[in-house]
């Protein structure tokens, strides 16, 4: 059976089925898949771009109706919950995009308005020294204050603007605290140095009393103690005060300036005793001994004073001591010279008085004069005397004419005066009237004249060592004419002295004219003159030239042996036509 069963198996033979073909079905999903994918696609990118455009227009939105502070101040004020003004919502993209960009702006604007608020709070400290505590006190007042208002829309945001505001507050408080310190360390240091010089100052005060009894309450004893211990104590006050300043060259240069002030006010004690009485007090120091005017308490402040001195301050008071002993002397002897300038002054103006008196012919007066010459200067008054009982004195043209010369040029003194007038050279008249010139006593008009005759006839001016002929004759003629004037001013003193020399005819044109007239006789007159100068006055051959009699009286003139040039310079002038 078995058998026969395999057999039945191997032997019959089944009919074959046809295949059944999936090509078409596959092709027709594969295709309707691609299309729904391909829709899918251009859903979601519809839905995308939907989405973007709602991002964005939710963001300007929100940028646009974001609150301000005062808006959230004002809600809040009036009971409305602050996050209502907060544009947007939380369940569509263009609401949360509006109220993620509201509240951003909302932040960003904060912040700004906050740092605002934080810099002007910075220069309120700055301005009137705010304390730290106050800054940071006022700053957390500010703080809070934003704070509050962000939290109320979202906590999240409050926190965040209070985390980067922190920042800025506490940058802005330590350096308000740097600037209190650094302008503490200033007070300090000005009221340091301030102290300095203070106790410096006082040096002095200090050092004008030796001896010095400190305070003690009512009924006690004082102690006393010495200038030098205080000066110890104040000047290591200066080292605590240089603590501080900081500065050890300033502290090194002020405790100098302190030595330096001690050493003067020990001197200057000296030296100032030494002025009350230089002959006495400068001696009482080398000999120790106490003066007898000199009090004994001051004595012994000096004493004291010089027993506390270095070497040094010694050296240097015995210095300015001595300094001071010259000084007084010199005082003593400008004193003396200036008392006798004043007996001279007094003296001119009474030998001036007596030549007055004399034309006058008060005998009376010029004797009374006389007596009080003698009283003042006993020797000018001898002079005086013999001047007026011996000699009469009659003016030489050429001395005259020299000294109106010398006044012209600013050079002319009394001496000059009185010597010629002693000499019998000069009249009383003429010394007066000299005497006037030299003393300023001119008028106006007389200046003004004297002047135009300068100008006109050609006077050089200044002094100097050589003149020309016509420079020479232009001196001899204003001279001439300046006494020509002031005796016109004292014969009439109503004269219009400056119109008698400039008018047409005047006296300035009649000098001008007289220049061009040497006649043939005059020239000859010059001519003869000039030989009997040179053969007898001079000695020299009768064949001497002109110009050899000239040289020799120039030469003889210098010299001083011959004193007649101004007689002969118009013989020369016009002989020789010198220039």
């Amino acid at each position: 059976m078995a058998r026969s069963s395999r057999l039945m198996r191997r032997e019959i033979a089944y009919a074959r089925l046809p295949d059944v073909s999936y090509v078409g079905y596959a092709e027709a999903a594969r295709t309707s898949q691609t299309l729904g994918q391909a829709m899918d696609r251009i859903v979601s990118f519809a839905s995308k771009e939907a989405a973007v455009e709602a991002e964005i227009r939710g963001t300007e939105y929100g940028a646009q109706k974001a609150p301000t502070k005062q808006q959230l101040a004002d809600a809040v004020e009036q009971g409305v919950d602050p996050e209502d003004l907060i544009p947007g919502d939380s369940f569509t993209i263009f609401g949360q995009a509006a109220r993620k960009q509201a509240l951003a702006t909302l932040a960003n604007t904060m912040e700004v308005d906050a740092r605002s608020a934080i810099t002007q709070l910075q220069k309120v400290a700055a301005e009137t020294d705010m304390t730290s505590d106050q800054l940071i006190f006022q700053m957390s007042e500010l703080l809070d204050g934003y704070e509050s208002t962000l939290v109320g829309v979202s906590p999240s945001l409050g926190k965040k603007f209070r985390a980067s505001m922190a920042i800025v507050g506490n940058t802005v408080i330590s350096a308000h605290s740097k600037k209190l310190l650094a302008d503490q360390e200033n007070r300090d240091k000005v009221a340091a140095l301030a102290a300095m010089d203070e106790v410096i100052t006082s040096v002095e005060d200090i050092v004008a009393e030796p001896i010095h009894v400190s305070f003690a309450p009512s009924g006690a004893e004082g102690e006393v103690v010495t200038s030098d211990e205080i000066l110890y104590v104040q000047r290591q006050a200066i080292i605590q005060y240089g603590y501080a300043v900081g500065d050890k060259s300033l502290v090194d240069a002020k405790l100098k300036a302190f030595d330096e002030a001690v050493d003067e006010a020990k001197v200057g004690a000296l030296v100032r005793y030494v002025k009350n009485d230089p002959l006495t007090n400068y001696k009482s120091l080398a000999s120790g001994e106490k003066p007898a005017r000199v009090k004994q308490e001051d004595w012994d402040a000096i004493m004291q004073t010089w027993a506390s001195m270095t070497p040094a301050q010694r050296d240097a008071a015995r210095d300015g001591a001595r300094e001071a002993f010259k000084d007084e002397l010199a005082l003593e002897q400008t004193l003396d010279t200036r008392d006798n300038k004043r007996l001279s002054e007094i003296a001119d103006d009474i030998e001036l008085q007596i030549s007055e008196a004399r034309i006058s012919g008060d005998t009376e007066t010029v004797e009374a004069l006389l007596t009080t010459l003698k009283k003042v200067d006993s020797k000018r008054g001898r002079e005086q005397m013999e001047l007026v009982y011996t000699t009469g004195g009659i003016t030489s043209a050429d001395v005259k004419s020299n000294l109106y010369i010398m006044a012209l040029d600013g050079v002319l003194t009394k001496s000059d005066i009185l010597e010629a007038k002693q000499a019998g050279r000069l009249s009383t008249q003429d010394e007066i009237d000299l005497i006037k010139v030299l003393g300023g006593n001119r008028t106006d008009d007389y200046n003004k004249a004297i002047d135009y005759a300068k100008q006109k006839l050609g006077y050089p001016p200044g002094v100097q060592l050589n003149y020309t002929s016509k420079q020479r004759k232009a001196r001899a003629e204003v001279a001439d004419l300046a006494a020509e004037l002031m005796l016109k001013q004292r014969t009439e003193p109503d004269a219009d002295l400056f119109d008698l020399v400039s008018r047409p005819g005047g006296r300035v044109e009649q000098i001008l004219e007289d220049r061009n007239k040497v006649s043939d006789a005059t020239m000859a007159s010059y001519k003869a003159q000039i030989k009997e100068l040179g053969t007898g006055g001079f000695g020299m051959d009768s064949n001497a030239t002109f110009q050899e009699i000239y040289d020799e009286a120039v030469e003889r003139a210098a010299s001083g042996d011959w004193n007649q040039m101004n007689s002969y310079r118009s013989a020369f002038d016009a002989v020789l036509e010198l220039d």
